[in-house]
């Protein structure tokens, strides 16, 4: 796996690495065809090494995920929660 750059994530997202860092995943994990997930926009090998990682570790692959979603038009299938009322 190549080395995270240091400069993915902004200054005032650096949180103390003793906090937890929780997984992203949303539990829609299906790989496009560069192995990254529609779901978390995690690579496969970022999926794997995730329990492995320290908070910094983690960090860093969020930043990178979040370049990946926002890259990416939404899909089609994506639908945002509606609440109805009455």
């Amino acid at each position: 796996m190549a080395p995270i750059p240091d400069d993915v994530i902004p200054d005032d997202a650096i949180l103390d690495d003793d906090q937890p860092v929780p997984s992203p995943c949303v539990r829609h994990c299906t790989l496009d065809d560069a192995d990254i997930c529609l779901g978390c926009f995690r690579s496969l090998d970022e999926i794997r090494d995730w329990s492995r990682l320290d908070g910094a570790g983690r960090r860093a692959v969020l930043g990178k995920a979040e370049q990946r979603r926002a890259a990416r038009p939404t899909p089609s299938w994506w639908r945002p929660k509606v609440t109805r009322r009455g």
